[in-house]
């Protein structure tokens, strides 16, 4: 089962994933584009952390890395990727 599946079941869960240093793991991942639809369930499982957390998941150095990847991968998980983003940042914005 997948840490995106765990999410869906149980969203509280992402704050375990935040203090265990997941967020970090995750976005260190990103960069291995050996596997690109591994970048596709880490962006969805980052997604669903940032609406608990979405510090947590910009100071993981995930837009940096989202960066790094986001030609090698289809237009779905781009898109993915520009709402997650736009979310983390509003969020930031309206908690500022």
């Amino acid at each position: 089962m997948s840490i995106s599946n765990i999410l869906d079941i149980n969203p509280s869960f992402a704050n375990k994933i935040v203090n265990q240093n997941g967020v970090q793991l995750l976005c260190n991942n990103l960069l291995n584009i050996e596997f690109l639809d591994l970048i596709e369930w880490i962006a969805k499982a980052l997604e669903k952390v940032s609406f608990e957390n979405p510090y947590s998941v910009l100071c993981g150095n995930a837009f940096i890395n989202f960066l790094n990847v986001f030609d090698f991968v289809d237009f779905s998980v781009q898109v993915l990727l520009k709402r997650k983003l736009s979310y983390d940042f509003f969020q930031l914005l309206v908690n500022a």
